[in-house]
Formats: structure tokens, sequence, C-alpha cells
């Protein structure tokens, strides 16, 4: 992988080209300053009401930030320019990038609409569930209509467009005619195969043949694209068969954003039950596990 194939996955560097294609987004560009900032070992959060009391490259990018949410009325996504490989095999100078923040237009998506696909030489060879936690019985029941969709918006708005003959690409698929570019990214092992193997995707030739541990989990559908040979679809069996993710450890009770004060209350009662329980042993602890609160 070059620092160059990271560059050219960079948002700040597709979405023009792709704008009509994905989520509309408003761009706040990072000045050197911020950058250096974020650097430092200890960041502190500034308090943002108080607007005139900030550093000047704070007061810019807070005005500039407050503009894009209001242009994507106020319900946004954020991200950086990329997910960031961590291990490229020729090193990013850092003058080279153009750091940005991106404030991507919020829309409600189910997990089961994203696909994860892969380019080869400029044809797709590949295609698999983006979110391998969970399992869906309708991919299986339009595995034909998925994969037939996903070739057609590749031909027509992606293979001759974008710069690289090798790299990933992430979609949202609503229906056979709505799809929507999500994100690009590099070749690599630095980009999650999902239920691929990079040995797979960098070397075989026959992606319908699986390895076995994956072909435990996961089933298969072979589609034939003409000339540009044929393109595997992967996805998850069953919903016996859901593994882990680590993006979930990430993740917190959506009582939190709902009622936070509600789950304050909450988790004050439930430390206060466990700081009494603690005090009054064990024939305490064997009544509170036995009571109704935790039937």
């Amino acid at each position: 992988m070059k620092s160059e194939d990271v560059l050219m996955c960079s948002i700040s560097k597709w979405y023009k080209q792709f704008k009509k294609n994905t989520f509309q987004t408003y761009f706040v560009k990072l000045c050197p300053d911020f950058i250096d900032y974020l650097n430092e070992d200890c960041v502190l959060i500034p308090d943002f009401e108080e607007v005139p009391s900030l550093p000047l490259f704070h007061q810019q990018m807070y005005l500039e930030i407050k503009e894009g949410l209001r242009k994507l009325c106020n319900v946004s996504f954020i991200k950086l320019n990329w997910s960031a490989p961590t291990d490229c095999l020729s090193p990013i100078s850092i003058s080279d990038v153009e750091y940005v923040l991106a404030l991507r237009k919020w829309e409600d998506i189910c997990s089961s609409w994203e696909f994860r696909c892969f380019v080869r030489d400029r044809h797709l060879v590949g295609i698999s569930q983006r979110d391998i936690s969970a399992s869906w019985p309708y991919l299986r029941q339009e595995e034909e209509t998925i994969v037939s969709s996903i070739v057609s918006f590749f031909k027509e708005k992606i293979q001759n467009f974008f710069p690289l003959t090798n790299f990933v690409f992430d979609v949202v698929r609503y229906n056979k005619e709505k799809i929507k570019i999500v994100d690009f990214n590099p070749f690599g092992i630095t980009t999650d195969g999902l239920l691929f193997t990079w040995e797979e995707l960098s070397e075989s030739e026959n992606l319908d043949v699986m390895p076995q541990d994956i072909s435990v989990v996961a089933n298969y559908f072979c589609w034939t694209n003409g000339e540009d040979g044929s393109v595997v679809f992967r996805y998850l069996k069953d919903s016996a068969r859901i593994q882990s993710t680590s993006h979930r450890l990430n993740c917190y009770p959506i009582d939190m954003v709902l009622n936070p004060k509600d789950f304050a209350k909450s988790a004050n009662i439930s430390t206060e039950l466990k700081d009494s329980d603690d005090e009054d042993g064990e024939g305490e602890r064997d009544h509170f596990k036995n009571s109704d609160v935790c039937s």
C-alpha cells in the first residue's frame, strides 16, 4: 500500500467527484494551530458558550462548525478525513495532508443496508455485509438483486472515475434504484476485510471457495459479471452465529442520550445498592439476587 492510496481515500479528495452519490457534507479546514492543540499531551475542552474568551483558532472553528450544522439542519455525523490506516508502507508527510473536519448529513440507516465492496484491478470482486455482528434473512432472499444493483452502481458511478485501481468502498443500499457511497478505503490489511481474508482478496482467483473458518458462519452467492469475471457476495448464515465487533466497546446505553437525568438517577440508585450490598455481606447479597428486582 502506498501513501498515495491513503491520501486518495480522504473524503476531502473524493467528495467533489462523487457529491451527487453520497451524503451532503460540509468541510471545516483544521488549521495547523488546531492540529498542534490536538497533539498536545493534555487537551482541555473549552467552554464554547464563552466564544470571545477562546483562542482565535477556536473561535473561527466554532463559527464554521456552527454554520455547517445550520446548513445540515443541526443534525450531522462528524468525522475526520478518513478512518486512518495505522500502518502505511510509505509514510505520509504531514505536509501532504490537508486535515478537515467533515460534517455529514445525518440519516437513520438500517445496518442491513450497508455493504463493503472490494475492487481489484478496477474490477469489483467481493461484497460483504458491513455489520457482521448480526444477520438478516432478507439477504439470502434478495442476494441476486443486491449484487446486481451494486455491480450496476459500481460500473456506472465508480469504476472509471475513482483514481485508484485497487480500493474498497462502502455503500448504503436503500433499494435496487437507490444506493449511496459512504466512504472509500485503501485496499489492504489496514481496512477490515470482514467476511473475506486479505490473503484471498489479494491473491485468490476463486473467492467462491471460502476458508473453513468463514464457511462455518457465512453463506455466499457468486454472480457472473461477464468479461469482468465474477463477484462473490458473503453474508452471515443466521442469528445464532452473530459475531462481536470492537465498535460495541465504544457504545453506551441509549437511555444516556434520551433520558440523561433518569439514567443518572438509576445509576446513583445502583451504586447505593452495591455499596449497601458490600456492607451487609453475603446474606444480603443472596436476598438481593433472589428478589424481583433481578428477575
